[in-house]
């Protein structure tokens, strides 16, 4: 299920100017062809494509193909394959115009809110890429993190509802987010840039909303994901665990969970493992036990005692 596109579209709605001037066409979520796109898509204004490792040659091909057919849309990019300073990102993709760096909730309903205008000027809109005058890509300032609280549910706000409801047949991933941030700086990582290192959390009844609302509407699927970089090392997520445990002792699901596990909280992760009777999947990945390594990559705080504790 399309969890990014849907907090970008739950939020952009919820604007009333945005939600005068706009409809959502449709969320993709197969990798068509260009050919069975075209059948779905209706003189677009704009195309929005989210950008991950798995699918950003697929996405750059699409985009590229569809901004031939629709030359007045304005393609905007976002996700984690967008580099954050970039000067020749949009150089090397000229079918791209706009794309946002980071959160894209605020940034995306900022894009279309400045469409909006007769002659909008996209270099204006702080956290993203934008083309200047000549076509030269022009980073502009960053901008403050998003208040989660500001950001509507895409599964109870309904932007999910038509895409359970026309395709019952579909076996759904189905994405939790109940945390956005990472307080570790590794330097591989997309997510151990400074601009993330704050924790913002959800509020924890909207937490276990969604996931009520997945357990009762997205059927054909026993597992369920969260996309929290560390979860299981706050103490918000043994609420979320044991309210997960209840949907399993009353229905049965889910009966697998899978999450990218904290770090330094061996002792938590592995209570909340025991409220969830086996059913979290454990690992945890250590690039190296080397000490100069460990530091050059800015995960020497990290500890490798609470590391050998989880495995």
């Amino acid at each position: 299920m399309p969890y990014s596109v849907g907090c970008i579209w739950s939020f952009a709605k919820n604007h009333e100017d945005i939600d005068t001037h706009y409809e959502l066409g449709e969320l993709f979520f197969r990798r068509d062809n260009v050919d069975t796109l075209l059948k779905s898509i209706k003189k677009p204004a704009v195309l929005g494509f989210s950008g991950y490792v798995w699918n950003w040659k697929y996405i750059l091909h699409i985009a590229e193909e569809l901004k031939n057919y629709f030359p007045e849309a304005t393609v905007v990019f976002g996700g984690p394959q967008v580099p954050e300073n970039s000067q020749d990102f949009l150089g090397r993709y000229p079918f791209i115009d706009v794309a946002c760096i980071a959160e894209g909730e605020e940034t995306f309903t900022r894009i279309l809110r400045e469409l909006i205008n007769p002659a909008p000027d996209l270099t204006k809109i702080p956290g993203c890429l934008a083309r200047g005058s000549q076509g030269e890509t022009i980073l502009t300032p960053e901008k403050p993190r998003l208040d989660l609280d500001s950001v509507p549910s895409p599964y109870l706000s309904g932007v999910f509802d038509a895409l359970v409801k026309d395709n019952p047949e579909i076996a759904w991933n189905t994405t939790i987010e109940t945390t956005r941030g990472c307080p570790f700086s590794c330097t591989f990582c997309a997510d151990g840039l400074s601009f993330k290192n704050k924790i913002y959390s959800y509020n924890m009844q909207r937490v276990k909303d969604e996931i009520k609302y997945v357990c009762d509407n997205v059927k054909n699927m026993h597992e369920l994901r969260f996309s929290d970089l560390n979860f299981g090392m706050f103490k918000q997520d043994e609420e979320t665990a044991q309210y997960i445990a209840e949907l399993q002792s009353k229905y049965g699901w889910p009966k697998l969970i899978r999450a990218s596990l904290g770090k330094n909280k061996p002792d938590r992760i592995t209570k909340i493992a025991n409220i969830l009777n086996g059913t979290l999947v454990m690992g945890a990945s250590q690039q190296s036990s080397d000490v100069e390594v460990l530091k050059n990559i800015k995960r020497s705080n990290i500890s490798g005692e609470a590391y050998g504790k989880l495995l």
